[in-house]
C-alpha cells in the first residue's frame, strides 16, 4: 500500500500532459492452445474450449477481452 501512496504523490506532482504509464503483457504457449501470461505481478493462463481444440484450463483469450469490456 506505501508503495501505491508513493506513486500516487508523484503522479499528483505532475501535470497531467506529462504523465506516463507503460503497461506489458508477456504470453507463452504452454502447450498447443493453452497460453500463460504475465502482467506486471499477475499471472493468468488461456485456454480454448474443446470444440475450438483446448482443453478448457482457463478463460479463452475472447472471454478476457470480454471482460476487459466489462470493466
Amino acid at each position: 500500500m506505501d508503495e501505491i501512496v508513493r506513486m500516487r504523490r508523484e503522479m499528483s506532482a505532475t501535470p497531467p500532459d506529462q504523465r506516463r504509464t507503460t503497461t506489458r503483457a508477456v504470453a507463452r504457449i504452454l502447450d498447443d492452445v493453452h497460453l500463460e501470461g504475465h502482467m506486471g505481478k499477475f499471472v493468468v493462463e488461456s485456454d480454448e474450449p474443446l470444440a475450438r481444440g483446448g482443453t478448457e484450463k482457463g478463460p479463452s483469450p475472447l472471454q478476457y477481452v470480454m471482460m476487459g469490456t466489462a470493466f
